[in-house]
């Protein structure tokens, strides 16, 4: 019996690449990174909320880095929708400092996440895993996520400091991209007609996903989602302590993935307009469900509504 494509690639990955076994996408409370910050040389935290924010006070030594930045590049309409080249990546992650050795630490904010009174659990969550994926993707072996983000960090009267801060640039270079992290098109075409050996995650809100609502603003041009894909939106990974999120624990995520129809434990690509809210999910796998096969579709809907051989269908989830 044949191999499936997927399989294979995996297989492939692993024997040529051994080393990336050790390497970690995890997620770290405010006191364990303050212990950190003590002991790890290697050790860059990175804000991820808006720069006057950041400018007000922020946690010590930490750079400024947005999820709408000098990481990411056009496509379409959408002027932030799909990952930048190598070179662009490189240049500004040698800009800002950070080295292939890094342990980057990447947190965001709750409480005026994108000027949402009381926050938004989506953002909360992927302002800080997009910045995390791009890294992870270039090579850096080592990202966290501050759960709780700043806002945890404040609450438990940790240090903070105001205005900027930057880095010594270094030299990073990305000798190859990882592969476990974005989908791109050729991928989630060969996906849509696999559709029994991978899951397509919707991370948007409901009537985004059945096409009540349109995602015209984002640069996505189709009404409804791609065709076969369950909807959990991403917020639903959060909850709420006093001021701000934090992660659900593992059996609730999975309980909620179940109850859509979603296998935890099979291989999955997570989309959403462009791929931000996308790296939720590619980052609860990982850290939380410890599923390694989940990646994050690149450019999202806005590159699928302009592809042809990516069907859309609106309404509910028939499936």
């Amino acid at each position: 019996m044949k191999k499936s494509w997927l399989v294979c690639f995996t297989l492939f990955w692993f024997i040529g690449s051994f080393s990336n076994a050790f390497a970690k996408i995890g997620i770290l409370t405010p006191h364990e990174l303050a212990s950190m910050m003590k002991t790890d040389q290697n050790l860059v935290i990175i804000d991820a909320r808006d720069h006057s924010s950041y400018i007000a006070s922020h946690i010590p030594k930490a750079i400024n880095i947005s999820p709408t930045g000098s990481l990411f590049t056009g496509f379409g309409p959408n002027p932030f929708a799909v990952v930048d080249s190598n070179p662009q990546l490189q240049k500004v992650l040698s800009q800002k400092g950070i080295r292939n050795d890094s342990d980057c630490v990447v947190y965001t904010g709750s409480s005026t996440a994108f000027g949402v009174k009381g926050g938004n659990p989506a953002f909360a969550l992927t302002s800080a895993t997009r910045i995390m994926a791009v890294l992870y993707y270039a090579g850096v072996k080592n990202v966290y996520y501050l759960n709780g983000g700043f806002d945890k960090w404040v609450d438990e009267k940790l240090p903070v400091q105001k205005g900027d801060y930057a880095l010594k640039t270094s030299h990073f270079v990305i000798v190859r991209n990882n592969p476990f992290v974005f989908a791109n098109e050729d991928f989630t075409r060969w996906a849509v007609k696999h559709e029994n050996e991978i899951q397509f995650v919707d991370s948007r809100m409901y009537p985004e996903y059945t096409g009540q609502v349109s995602d015209e603003k984002f640069g996505v041009s189709k009404l409804g989602h791609i065709k076969g894909a369950r909807n959990v939106f991403v917020g639903e990974y959060m909850e709420k302590v006093d001021n701000y999120y934090v992660i659900k624990p593992k059996a609730q995520i999975e309980q909620i993935l179940q109850k859509a129809g979603i296998d935890p434990n099979k291989p999955m690509i997570s989309y959403c307009h462009i791929g931000y809210w996308g790296s939720g999910l590619w980052f609860i796998a990982n850290a939380i469900l410890d599923n390694k096969l989940a990646w994050d579709y690149n450019g999202s809907l806005v590159k699928a509504s302009m592809d042809k051989d990516i069907p859309f269908v609106k309404g509910p989830n028939p499936y």
